[in-house]
């Protein structure tokens, strides 16, 4: 007599209300994400009943997969990365992989939804995710983290605690052998470079020359950043003298200079040369045979400049 069905449970016992009529070979279609039940029922002209059921299963979301601390930037300590992998659908979450610098993540590792991982060897690290439900929705999921725990470097040459006496040439060095390369370096002669070596001072590049031609004692200040903030300083003294020295005088109350006197008597002040920051050396001698050289015989008095 008639055929019905219906997702839900309605039909009376008789097969005779409550559902959609269909004749026999029709099709239906199932297209939303569910699980549902499928009722059928037919009754003949003699009014005998049949029923059957069945549950269809039917998940099209994909699951997500994704991780933490995903950014362009360099790092320059240890990263700490949060995996995470859910799915929406009805069928649940099957697979859950990841892989370092290998985009076959499905032979990877597998994860939990939460799970922590650290990267701690540095360059560019590419990490790949993977992920499928119970139907084989799939999702993957991929970023490259950089890391660069490695200072730059910088010094400059000619740096003593010997005075000279002449202009001296300094020639600034920088460099980095981590990942992330330099950013930039600095110099000054006053200690005004901030920790970040972000600002004051001088920007300079690799081999760039400096003069320092004034007369004082100076400490130079160097700093190199790369790409990652990591940061490396560097500090040394520059002395320099091109004052000439004053020629020492020699004080007598009683007696003049470049006439011999007998030690006993003679009563002199030796007043040493001296001038500019650096010591001043001043030799002096006596004798009664007019033959002493002070600079290599005599005694030696220094004073600072």
């Amino acid at each position: 007599n008639q055929a019905r069905w219906s997702w839900s449970n309605s039909l009376n016992g008789s097969c005779t209300s409550g559902w959609t009529t269909y004749s026999n070979g029709a099709t239906i279609i199932k297209s939303s994400t569910s699980a549902q039940t499928l009722y059928l029922c037919a009754r003949d002209n003699a009014w005998n009943v049949d029923t059957w059921t069945w549950t269809y299963r039917l998940d099209k979301i994909n699951p997500v997969v994704s991780a933490t601390n995903s950014s362009t930037i360099w790092r320059n300590s240890n990263i700490w990365i949060t995996l995470n992998g859910t799915d929406s659908g009805w069928s649940g979450v099957s697979t859950r992989r990841y892989r370092w610098n290998n985009s076959n993540c499905w032979s990877g590792t597998n994860f939990s939804n939460g799970q922590n991982i650290t990267l701690s060897s540095e360059w560019n690290h590419t990490l790949y995710l993977c992920i499928s439900d119970g139907v084989g929705n799939t999702d993957t999921w991929s970023w490259t983290y950089r890391l660069d725990k490695t200072d730059p470097s910088v010094s400059a040459n000619n740096s003593t605690a010997t005075w000279k006496n002449s202009n001296i040439l300094i020639t600034l060095s920088s460099s980095d052998s981590g990942w992330s390369s330099l950013n930039q370096a600095r110099w000054s002669w006053s200690n005004s470079l901030n920790g970040s070596c972000t600002s004051w001072g001088l920007t300079y590049s690799n081999g760039s020359t400096i003069t320092k031609s004034s007369t004082s004692s100076q400490t130079l200040y160097l700093c190199a950043r790369d790409n990652a903030w990591n940061v490396d300083t560097w500090n040394g003294i520059y002395n320099l003298d091109k004052t000439p020295a004053w020629i020492p005088t020699i004080n007598s109350s009683s007696h003049s200079n470049g006439i011999w006197h007998n030690v006993n008597t003679a009563n002199m002040t030796i007043v040493p040369g001296s001038s500019g920051p650096s010591p001043a050396t001043t030799y002096y001698c006596n004798d009664t045979t007019n033959s002493c050289i002070p600079a290599t015989a005599g005694i030696s008095r220094t004073l600072s400049g």
